[in-house]
């Protein structure tokens, strides 16, 4: 299966615009691409999942292999809308194997996804 890791892009502080372009790297498809995020990134992690399709679309972050592990979360978006959601990283993160460190996105249809690493301070 195709991986794609999607780098966030750090916002920088409070007030302080943050403007991105999507990439054609950024996006997961139903053609069984995976997108991942590194371990780096998961504290104050944002993603945005966008659908341009006509109907809604279905996104999933894989539960991590730890024992906060518990399950999946699918996430219905609607057509020609988004969804945003800061994941638990405990829940999400894979702390063994091939995928040690990441979080995995999967997606039906054509899903785009942003992250954004906001400030913890």
């Amino acid at each position: 299966m195709a991986r794609t890791v999607l780098n966030p892009i750090k916002v920088e502080g409070y007030n302080i615009p943050c403007a991105s372009e999507i990439s054609a790297a950024d996006k997961v498809t139903s053609e069984g691409a995976e997108l991942t995020v590194a371990q780096d990134h998961l504290p104050g992690l944002l993603l945005v999942l966008e659908n341009a399709d006509a109907d809604s679309r279905t996104a999933t972050i894989k539960a991590g292999n730890g024992i906060q592990g518990v399950g999946d979360l699918e996430m219905e978006i609607p057509s020609a809308n988004r969804v945003c959601i800061i994941p638990e990283t405990g829940r999400f993160k894979n702390l063994f194997g091939n995928d040690k460190g990441k979080i995995i996105i999967t997606a039906e249809g054509n899903v785009t996804a942003r992250a954004y690493l906001l400030p913890l301070k």
